[in-house]
């Protein structure tokens, strides 16, 4: 595993790009602590790549609210978009852990990713929210970029939010 990226926010700002990621290693591991700006509910965190839209987004997304459950499919023509971030509405100071396993990256089949996300809260009055995703990346380039942004046009990302890109090669 080697870094590739790394990209800790001095100033708010509502997205950002990786660009020119390397196609020498196998898989990605993305490593991400985020935390919105604003105060409206279910602020959540997308990510795009390649700049591409238009369908190509899917996953299963199974929940946990602390005495609950659930789960849904979705479909997305611009983005994966399920990714919740505490804001302003949570708890001073919470960031998010995401973490984004992505295989086969460079490779010309539609790309499976698998992810596990907590949006952290320090409240008894507010359950976390504990999340794994399927995800399907229905495209057959291979993933050259990445785009970060908030879901709600307002907010931002919290200064300190941190995103990390790592390369992994084969054993």
């Amino acid at each position: 595993m080697q870094p590739i990226y790394t990209y800790t926010l001095t100033t708010a700002t509502n997205n950002f790009n990786f660009n020119n990621i390397p196609q020498t290693f196998t898989d990605l591991q993305l490593v991400i602590s985020a935390r919105a700006t604003g105060s409206t509910a279910n602020q959540g965190m997308y990510i795009q790549f390649n700049g591409v839209g238009g369908t190509t987004y899917s996953g299963t997304v199974a929940r946990g609210f602390g005495s609950s459950v659930d789960s849904f499919r979705f479909n997305a023509s611009n983005a994966f978009g399920q990714y919740e971030i505490p804001n302003e509405l949570n708890t001073t100071s919470t960031f998010s852990s995401l973490s984004i396993y992505i295989p086969n990256y460079t490779s010309s089949n539609f790309k499976q990713l698998i992810a596990d996300n907590v949006k952290e809260n320090n409240s008894a009055s507010t359950a976390v929210q504990l999340q794994l995703q399927a995800n399907l990346f229905s495209n057959t380039s291979p993933i050259t970029s990445m785009g970060f942004g908030t879901n709600i046009a307002a907010p931002n990302f919290f200064s300190g939010s941190t995103f990390s890109l790592y390369g992994i090669t084969k054993g």
